[in-house]
């Protein structure tokens, strides 16, 4: 089946309807949308391994001298060390 969709780009709900009529085909026919990113998917457990290695290595930076990061108990909550570990873990660089 092949549809041509013509969209007024002044009508608002016209717009909302090309968007409903292309994501109903889309369910329809199972065809990937190439315009929304996958959904990251995890287990419990997963989640409690991964938070598990994060607060290990929070701990590990604490007690090592040599460490800029983590000096005091309170760095090891700051969003630049929790997003440096998510970062390492979305980028392959850690596994869970």
């Amino acid at each position: 089946m092949k549809m041509t969709i013509v969209i007024d780009s002044t009508d608002a709900k016209g717009i909302e309807s090309a968007y409903e009529i292309a994501s109903l085909m889309k369910r329809k026919y199972g065809l990937y949308d190439n315009y929304t990113l996958p959904k990251e998917s995890f287990t419990k457990i997963e989640l409690i391994k991964v938070i598990r290695q994060y607060v290990q290595g929070q701990v590990e930076a604490l007690e090592d001298e040599n460490n800029e990061m983590v000096k005091e108990v309170k760095n090891m909550y700051s969003l630049r060390n929790t997003k440096r570990f998510v970062d390492q873990l979305f980028h392959g660089k850690l596994k869970y």
